[in-house]
């Protein structure tokens, strides 16, 4: 998933990337092209996010991170 990082910069600019790209798979989507598959990959994506966020938000909350 990434190398981690102790910055708040840089891991708010990694959620960023990371919602980027779900966004340009959700938008390649389309009735020709989309199957369960691509669905679970969506869905999987979706969870790598889920848990980055919680790693996020639990160094933020235990001050874990640089400014």
């Amino acid at each position: 998933m990434g190398r981690a990082t102790n910055l708040k910069s840089e891991q708010v600019a990694n959620l960023k990337k990371r919602v980027r790209l779900l966004q340009t798979m959700v938008d390649a989507l389309d009735e020709q092209n989309a199957d369960s598959e691509a669905l679970t990959h969506l869905l999987k994506m979706i969870d790598n996010l889920a848990i980055r966020i919680k790693r996020y938000r639990e160094d933020w909350e235990n001050h874990l991170t640089d400014k």
